[in-house]
């Protein structure tokens, strides 16, 4: 199967498993805190 610019990949709701465990490997070396806001991490909110 050859790859190109049109070539479809159906990652469909696989990235939410990547995104929760960088979010709790961030808390567990205290790069995070769930308790606080957003918009201490991200400043576009």
């Amino acid at each position: 199967m050859k790859i190109d610019s049109k070539s479809n990949f159906r990652m469909a709701s696989i990235s939410k498993q990547f995104t929760g465990m960088v979010l709790a490997i961030l808390e567990e070396s205290e790069r995070l805190d769930q308790n606080k806001y957003i918009t201490e991490y991200i400043w576009i909110y």
